[in-house]
C-alpha cells in the first residue's frame, strides 16, 4: 500500500510541476470525489507529508 500511495503522490508532484492542477487541494478532491479515495483521509496529498 505504501508503494502504491508513494506512486501516486509523486505523479501528483508532476501534475502539480507541469501546471495541470493549480494546487494540492484540487488534487484531493479529484482523488476522492472520482476515483473513490477513501474520505476520511483526506486524499493521497493531504497524506503525504508537506
Amino acid at each position: 500500500m505504501d508503494r502504491i500511495l508513494a506512486t501516486i503522490q509523486t505523479e501528483a508532484d508532476k501534475i502539480l510541476a507541469e501546471g495541470i492542477a493549480n494546487n494540492r487541494d484540487d488534487i484531493d478532491v479529484v482523488m476522492v470525489n472520482a476515483y473513490g479515495f477513501p474520505r476520511w483521509k483526506g486524499g493521497p496529498m493531504y497524506m503525504q507529508k508537506r
